[in-house]
This record gives C-alpha cells, structure tokens and sequence, in this order.
C-alpha cells in the first residue's frame, strides 16, 4: 500500500483509533521513548494498583473459574489487561500497522548493561554480538534468530533479554537480522541468512561448531528447527543445541487445537493476525506446508538436544508439544516446558516485567549452564 492508500485507509477508521493516533503521536512527537516509556509504565502501575487492591487479582477468577487464572501474578495481570485493553483501539491488522507495533515491543523492555557490537553477515544482513561486561569469556556462543512471523520485527528488540542471558549463563550471543518474507523475498532467503550466521560463529568469530546454540523466539523458534535440518541437509555438523521459545513449526495453524482453544486468551497473537500472516506468506510460498516454513513437516533424524518452552494458553502451544513430540520419536533429547500459567506467547522475553515469564527465562539458563559445563570425570 503506498503513502496515498495508508492516508485514505487512516481516514476511514472509526473516530476512537484516529484519537488513539492522534495521542501517541503528539506523546511521541512531545518527548520521544521516553515519555511513552512512562505513559506505558504507568498505565502498567495503574493496573497493578486496581488488580491488587482487587484481593491480588482473585475477583477475576469467578470469570470461567479458571485457578490457572486465580494462580497468575499482579503483574502478570496487568501487562495482559493493558495488551487486551489495545485491542479495543487498534484498528484491523494490515501487515504495515503490524510491522510498527513490533517497534513498540521494546518500550516494555528497560535496558541493561549489555554491550553490544555491531558486526556483519554479510552484505545487507547485519548482527549485533552482545555480550554483559560481568561475564568472562566463554567457548560457546548464542545465534539468536529473531521473532516476527517472517514479516517484521528486528533482532535489535532481544538486546536486553539476551544481556540478561549472557549475564546469568556467562555466555555472548550473535542476534541475527536475516532478510524478511517481503518485497520479493522468500524463507529460503531468511535460511540462508540464518545458516550464514552460524557458519560467521565459527569461521570468523573461532567457535567450534559443536559450541554453537541455536535460539529463537515465535518465528525464530521455527528458523532454529528449519536451520538446524537445513545444517543437516549440508552434511554439516549439527550445534550443541537448539531452544526454541514458543516455536511457530506450522505456518498452516492447523495442527493442534490451541490455535483455536486459546484464540480468545492470547492478547498477542489473535486469529486476525493469524490469518494476515497465512495470507501474506502464502504470496511467495503458495504451500505453506512445506518443511522450510512449518519444520514440523520437516525430519528430526539426527537433531541436537532441543530445549522448547510456551505457554499453555497461548495460540503457538500445541506447536511446541508437537514439535516436542516428533523429535522425542526420532531419539531426541527434549525438555519441554509448558508453564500452565497465563503467560504470555514468547515468555521469557517478557522477564523483567512479570515473575512468570522470569521463572521460564530462568529455565532456560538452567539449560544453557546445563549443555556448556564440561563433563563431569569418569
């Protein structure tokens, strides 16, 4: 859609999203981040202060006597009151007002120590290698592939969340910005982007191949399954492991029943959304069942250990189960965590603003310490 369409598409919205507009650009155009930083975190205090003067949020377990619901925390509560309460303003998704609200995701995020280092892939494809100034040098390194269905999104969101990785594993990561689903490009491109990634780890920056941890969130969570059979397809070594964050491992969404169960309960990805995106990547890749886009589809012979988290009421829930439980028949070594909480679609990445999403970042250090220490003597 060009600028003329975006303007004639603008005007015709209802009255209470052009105000909604109105306001964050004058907010935006008053102070920048920063102040729509502390409107967000207000509107976040506000909302705890409601739900907690409420008996900690309990009043709203009646609503489908849910003790998952009942269990949730404080702040848990409010980020997802404040996401649902967007929904109500935001006009239908197009793929442009999408791409600009994952530009919004790392207001939610305060930054870290982490220090960041710009460094190429290749011509068109950058990285950032982040490292946290309390951690030593490690012999393993993170290649970290971003979420966004594909479409959107950037690795430059994940600094934090990886900052606070390397300061509590002690190992670096490389968050690759691979090439989107847009403009002519296909998922082919993102793979090869991703493989190239893994090939810099080891060629340029000296890593080993089996020192080398495959991660992603959402979208990046289904490249690290497609990345690592893509490896495998090129007679090249296989990483130490591959942690999949809510991996989307079937572009179809038709295999497992959260897409629908949870439609109503995932404030991030709603079946709008869904169907935008099915309609949009199908353009390039008139089969969306193929291996490259749904890995689910793909084999698991020969994988690494995987570790795969979600949320049990998100809409990608029934991918990490499944995905779990392919790669177990094929003899991989699986951890799978399901928290049964009201957790939101990519969880960890949300850690600093809700135990919840805490407890599963912190399972996935776990994992990582796990997989990097040495083995014990015989």
């Amino acid at each position: 859609m060009d600028v003329v369409g975006r303007v004639r598409a603008v005007r015709a919205w209802p009255l209470r999203w052009k105000v909604a507009l109105a306001v964050v650009l004058a907010v935006w155009a008053a102070g920048g981040k920063r102040v729509l930083r502390g409107v967000l975190a207000g509107l976040l205090a506000g909302l705890r202060w409601y739900i907690e003067s409420a008996s900690q949020g309990r009043y709203l377990a009646w609503y489908g006597k849910d003790e998952a619901l009942a269990r949730s925390s404080v702040d848990l509560l409010a980020l997802r009151a404040l996401l649902s309460a967007t929904k109500c303003i935001e006009p239908p998704p197009t793929l442009f007002l999408w791409q600009q609200s994952l530009k919004t995701l790392p207001l939610l995020l305060p930054r870290g120590r982490e220090v960041v280092e710009a460094v190429t892939i290749r011509p068109g494809v950058p990285a950032w290698r982040v490292t946290h100034p309390g951690a030593g040098a490690s012999p393993y390194i993170i290649v970290y592939f971003h979420g966004g269905a594909y479409l959107g999104g950037s690795a430059r969101t994940y600094l934090p969340f990886l900052g606070c990785t390397a300061r509590e594993t002690g190992v670096p990561s490389l968050a690759v910005d691979y090439r989107l689903v847009v403009h002519g490009s296909t998922i082919h491109n993102a793979i090869h982007d991703c493989v190239a990634a893994v090939d810099h780890a080891v060629t340029n920056l000296g890593y080993a191949p089996g020192r080398v941890i495959v991660m992603g969130d959402s979208a990046g969570g289904g490249l690290v399954l497609s990345v690592i059979q893509r490896l495998l397809q090129l007679g090249k070594p296989a990483p130490c492991c591959g942690i999949a964050i809510s991996p989307w491992a079937d572009a179809t969404c038709t295999q497992g029943a959260s897409h629908k169960d949870n439609a109503g309960l995932d404030p991030l990805i709603t079946p709008a959304h869904t169907a935008l995106f099915r309609e949009t990547l199908s353009a390039p890749h008139p089969d969306l069942a193929i291996p490259e886009l749904s890995p689910l589809n793909g084999s698991f012979e020969n994988f690494p250990p995987l570790c795969i988290t979600a949320a049990a009421r998100e809409s990608l829930a029934s991918d990490a189960s499944l995905v779990a439980h392919k790669a177990r028949a094929a003899g991989v070594a699986v951890d799978l965590h399901v928290a049964d909480t009201y957790g939101l679609h990519i969880d960890p990445v949300f850690s600093p603003c809700y135990p919840e999403a805490a407890g599963t970042h912190h399972a996935i250090n776990n994992y990582i310490r796990r997989m990097v220490q040495p083995p014990s003597a015989a």
